[in-house]
C-alpha cells in the first residue's frame, strides 16, 4: 500500500524530487490518510484498487506509463502496472 511505510517512504522521494506519482491504495480510509499526508500543493494521484481483474481495468483507464513500479503485494496486481 502507498499508505505503508515503504510506499509512503517512496512518496515523499517522488515529493522532494517533483516527480508524478500514482499512489495504489486499498481503501478510502488510506486515501485519506494519503490526501491529508501531502497536504501541500503536491499529491499524488491516488487509486483505491479492487480486485485484480478490475484494478487492471482501473490502471488503464489512468493512460499513463510508468518509468518506476514499486509494488509490495504481487502477483496479478504488480503485472497490471507492470504491463502499462
Amino acid at each position: 500500500s502507498a499508505a505503508g511505510g515503504c510506499g509512503g517512504a517512496a512518496l515523499s522521494i517522488c515529493e522532494s524530487l517533483g516527480c508524478s506519482a500514482d499512489a495504489v491504495v486499498g481503501s478510502e480510509h488510506k486515501a485519506a490518510f494519503l490526501r491529508s499526508r501531502f497536504p501541500g500543493g503536491w499529491q499524488p494521484r491516488i487509486l483505491v484498487r479492487t480486485t485484480p481483474r478490475e484494478y487492471a481495468s482501473q490502471i488503464g483507464a489512468m493512460d499513463t506509463q510508468y518509468d518506476v513500479v514499486l509494488d509490495s503485494l504481487g502477483g496479478s496486481y504488480f503485472s497490471a502496472a507492470l504491463d502499462r
